[in-house]
């Protein structure tokens, strides 16, 4: 299976689809990185644009 974005209802519709309204599916994975991070002179830079990486199975 290939990785996609969910960005719009129609894309949240087609994962519903693909994964049978989670009938027999699960989450079996999620990450998140905030992206922050602390630069050379110590500064904490923010991230704009967090990642989550959510993993379901069926």
């Amino acid at each position: 299976m290939e990785w996609g974005k969910i960005e719009t209802q129609a894309d949240i519709d087609k994962l519903m689809q693909l994964i049978n309204n989670f009938h027999d599916s699960c989450i079996s994975g999620l990450t998140y990185s905030s992206g922050t991070y602390v630069d050379e002179e110590y500064s904490m830079i923010m991230n704009t644009e967090p990642v989550v990486n959510l993993l379901i199975q069926r």
